[in-house]
């Protein structure tokens, strides 16, 4: 599997989804825009690192190995609040992921 190098975070309020954050890979730095109400998510996750929900993964990936770190986000997670998306490849049909 490649490494994704565009990865969209999605969140779902009030039964639709919307983008918050989206997280780039570039020259080997991760790279992330996001909306206001996500920041400190976004905080934490790139200075504590992430961990899928559920995953027998015990550490945190941090963004000190930033390839790591974007093929974590597009782990397999037991949240059923969030979703990541790999946006590397343009789509079809843009939008919100699937549930």
């Amino acid at each position: 599997m490649a490494v994704p190098v565009s990865v969209d975070l999605y969140f779902r309020g009030s039964g639709t989804w919307e983008r918050v954050a989206q997280f780039r890979l570039v020259d080997g730095q991760i790279g992330v825009v996001h909306e206001p109400e996500a920041a400190d998510l976004i905080t934490a996750m790139l200075t504590e690192g992430y961990r899928p929900t559920g995953s027998d993964q015990t550490e945190p990936v941090t963004i000190e190995t930033p390839a790591a770190f974007m093929t974590a986000l597009m782990a397999p997670h037991e949240a059923s609040y969030y979703r990541f998306v790999d946006t590397t490849e343009p789509q079809a049909a843009p939008g919100p992921p699937v549930p």
